[in-house]
Formats: structure tokens, C-alpha cells, sequence
């Protein structure tokens, strides 16, 4: 016989709560949760008090127009306002970019302060709002040029287009370098509406430029235009595709080698319009002026070192020959006296176009028993005169001709000299800025994170 159940039990799997313990239970689960919310928020409301609801911005639109960047250090050789050797390290911290962008672009950061609604999902620490255009200019200023070699892997590399493609995806990241500057990206998770997660980078490594420096050659003591001073109008042209050399206005001031009475030559815009950026009128101011170009150029397609020109840099080189082969020579006939001279100039121009390389121009330029040192003859008329020259093609106007008899070697030396120049940029320099990268993450706004001090 079985057992009586014991009293007091239940075969129930459930528990039987009297009726006063499970009142207590119900009331103090609720106060429970009551707690737990008021608790949640409270904490967000003190988050929001220690983590304002803005954070400040540095893109694009904010900054002014004019240059970029404005010198502050004591007066250049005592002629004119300039600066010293300029590098500056990153320094480790929560709101890091102080020591990086605000270093660069100081005017603006200096004289204007834009605050921007911190977007959702990056409340809980600071951020900078830029953009890809900013960013790209910070390295076009930070970045010494010359220092840069395409042959080294360490020197500069741009994500493969399939990984910036692909950087919608939540967490997708890459890196940018160029020189000691390094950028990292990331792609954070999207929230709530969002089609895509907000796109946060990290600034560091170092930067370094001479500012408003000069080049001492043995030929001329011009002062050298380097990227830091560029005006933002330039500087987005440079984005859209322009040579990384251009400049709207190229200035010369003060040189020994001036003639008498001059104290600054001001060379004209070379590239009036976007189409005007496959003629030859940029090349020549290269040659008289060493400017310095920015460490990339913005293209559809790329370069190989040694190889083929990019596109619209090819086109302004081969414009330079046919200018000097097609509408010069013909003016100087078996007999002239510069006709060797002439017939040099158009095979050293030919010997860049087929090589890529300037290693041994001296084979063909100058001549033998040919001079240096005519370029300084062309002063600021005559120096825009010959970059127009170069700009059209076709017979030469009676002008022209009398321009092209007066300076003769002026002008080949000239464009011998930017030929090369950019010839040698290309081959040991310059890195190419996909255009469809631009496209792609141009318009999209990228939050700078800080980091903490180690």
C-alpha cells in the first residue's frame, strides 16, 4: 500500500506561495524595478551633465577661405613674415587632435569655433567632427614631400578599392599612411534608423614641412612655394584633380638674380578652368619657380614609378614637346644660330616622354658648350607670356615670335626645367589619390576620436 503523502507537501513542480508572501514578492519585484530605472536615469542624466550634447567641428566648409594655414614664428631672413623648420608630434590625449589638425589649420582653429549635435551612438566620449577633404589636406600640408619614396611600403599606403568599398559594413577598418602620419578608420556599428555606422578615425604620428623655406641652387635663390601655404581655393582644386604642383598665383619675391629694380614676380593662374589642365602653361611656372607639390594627385587611374605619366599630367608633357617641336623650331631654320639649340631642347623633352626619368638628361640638355642660367632674364611679363605660349597651340602670333626670338634659351631652359622636375616627381614622389576614394567618402562626415595618455 503507498504511502500517505506527507503533510504540508505537494507534488506540484510549482511552489505555493501564501497569499501575504506573494503580495510581498510582487511589490518588492516592482520596487525593484522602479529603482533600476531611476537609477539608469540618473546615470544618463549625469553622463549627459559631463558630456555635452555637441562637439566641435572641423570640416571642410568650416574652414575660411584664404590660406590654410598662418605662420606665426619671428620674420624670415628679415625680409618678409615666415617660418622655421615646422614638426610637431602627436601628442596622446583625449581630444589628441589639438596637436595635430589644430596645429595645421591654427587660423581656423584659432578664429572660429562650429559646434556640432553629437550624433547618436558616439555619446559617451569626445569626438572631432571632420571630413575626408580636411583630412587629405592635413596630409598634403604635414607632409614633406621630398621626403616621400614610392618605393618604400612604409612610406604611403591606400586601401585596395575593394576594402574602401566595403567600409559600410559594421567594423570594417583600414589605415592610411603617408610618411610618419597614419590615420585609422573604422566603421562603427549602426543604430536605430541609420543605413550605415558612423565612420570614426584616429590621427597620429608626426608631421613635417618647412614653411615659406627656400632652395639654395646654384642658379637661383627663388623662394620655393611650399603646400603649407596653400589657400583652401587651390587646395580644392588640387582635390578635384589638379595638377599637385598648381598654385592660382605663384609668387617670387626678393631674389639677387631679379633684375634691377625688382623686387617680386607674380606668375598668373596656369589652369584658368579644369579643361586647361592638360596643357602646358603649369609646367613652365614648375620650371620658374621650384614650386613644391603636395605628396599625391587625385586621378580616375593611377602611374606606374617609371612607367606611363597619369593621364592629364601625360598630356601637359607631350603639349610642352609639341610646343617647342611643332610651333617654335620651325622659326629657327638650319643655320640659325639657335637652331642646335632648339633641335636639344625638343630631344631632351622627347628622351623624358619615352624614359619617365631625368637620370641622364644630361646627355641631351644643354648642348655642348650650351649655358645655364637665362631664366632669371624673364621677368614677370615675360614670364607669363611664356606660360600663355604654352597654354594654345598653333602657328605663333607676331607677338609670340618676337617673344620667342628675344628669349630664346630663356624658354627652352625653361621647360626643359619643368619637364624634368615633374619627370622626377612622378618617378621617386608622387602617390596616387584614387578619385572614386574622394568620391566615395568625400561628402560623409568622420568623427576623430582622442586617445588616452600612456
Amino acid at each position: 500500500m503507498a504511502d500517505a503523502p506527507n503533510k504540508g507537501t505537494s507534488s506540484s513542480p510549482y511552489v505555493n506561495f501564501p497569499p501575504v508572501q506573494l503580495t510581498f514578492a510582487i511589490l518588492g519585484s516592482k520596487l525593484f524595478s522602479a529603482g533600476v530605472d531611476y537609477v539608469a536615469k540618473k546615470a544618463s542624466t549625469n553622463a549627459s551633465r559631463l558630456i555635452p550634447s555637441t562637439c566641435r567641428r572641423l570640416s571642410w566648409e568650416d574652414l575660411p577661405e584664404g590660406p590654410l594655414h598662418i605662420c606665426r614664428a619671428s620674420t624670415y631672413y628679415g625680409t618678409h613674415d615666415g617660418c622655421d623648420t615646422f614638426h610637431r608630434y602627436h601628442k596622446a590625449g583625449d581630444e589628441c587632435w589639438e596637436s595635430t589638425l589644430a596645429n595645421i589649420f591654427n587660423r581656423s582653429w584659432s578664429e572660429f569655433e562650429v559646434l556640432s549635435e553629437r550624433p547618436k551612438g558616439l555619446m559617451l566620449t569626445e569626438y572631432l567632427e571632420t571630413d575626408l577633404k580636411t583630412l587629405m589636406s592635413y596630409i598634403a600640408c604635414g607632409v614633406d614631400t621630398f621626403s616621400m619614396h614610392v618605393f618604400s611600403s612604409s612610406a604611403w599606403y591606400t586601401p585596395p578599392k575593394y576594402e574602401a568599398r566595403n567600409l559600410d559594413k559594421d567594423n570594417r577598418s583600414f589605415q592610411l599612411r603617408a610618411k610618419d602620419i597614419q590615420i585609422d578608420f573604422k566603421r562603427m556599428p549602426k543604430v536605430a534608423e541609420q543605413e550605415k555606422g558612423h565612420l570614426v578615425a584616429h590621427v597620429t604620428g608626426s608631421f613635417h614641412h618647412y614653411i615659406d623655406g627656400r632652395y639654395d641652387f646654384s642658379d637661383t635663390d627663388a623662394q620655393a612655394l611650399k603646400p603649407i601655404s596653400l589657400s583652401k581655393a587651390d587646395m580644392q582644386c588640387i582635390l578635384e584633380g589638379y595638377p599637385p604642383y598648381y598654385r592660382s598665383e605663384y609668387i617670387l619675391r626678393g631674389t639677387s638674380t631679379f633684375l634691377p629694380g625688382t623686387t617680386q614676380i607674380t606668375l598668373q593662374n596656369p589652369i584658368p578652368t579644369f579643361s586647361d589642365r592638360t596643357r602646358g602653361g603649369w609646367v613652365i611656372a614648375v620650371g620658374r619657380t621650384y614650386v613644391t607639390p603636395v605628396a599625391f594627385y587625385v586621378d580616375e587611374e593611377g602611374h606606374h614609378p617609371g612607367g606611363r605619366f597619369p593621364a592629364h599630367i601625360g598630356a601637359s608633357m607631350t603639349r610642352v614637346r609639341d610646343v617647342l617641336e611643332k610651333d617654335i623650331a620651325p622659326e629657327f631654320p638650319k643655320g640659325d644660330p639657335w637652331y642646335d639649340d632648339v633641335c636639344a631642347a625638343v630631344a631632351a623633352v622627347n628622351h623624358l616622354l619615352w624614359e619617365k626619368s631625368a637620370s641622364d638628361l644630361y646627355r641631351f640638355w644643354p648642348k655642348e658648350g650650351g649655358h645655364h642660367g637665362s631664366i632669371d632674364s624673364l621677368d614677370e611679363g615675360a614670364s607669363n607670356a611664356v606660360i600663355a605660349l604654352f597654354n594654345r597651340f598653333g602657328p605663333l602670333t607676331a607677338a609670340e615670335k618676337s617673344l620667342v626670338k628675344d628669349y630664346t634659351l630663356a624658354i627652352l631652359e625653361v621647360a626643359i626645367r619643368g619637364a624634368s622636375t615633374v619627370t622626377e616627381y612622378l618617378k621617386d614622389r608622387a602617390v596616387w589619390l584614387p578619385k572614386w576614394w574622394m568620391d566615395q567618402l568625400g561628402h560623409e562626415p568622420i568623427f576623430l576620436r582622442g586617445c588616452k595618455d600612456e
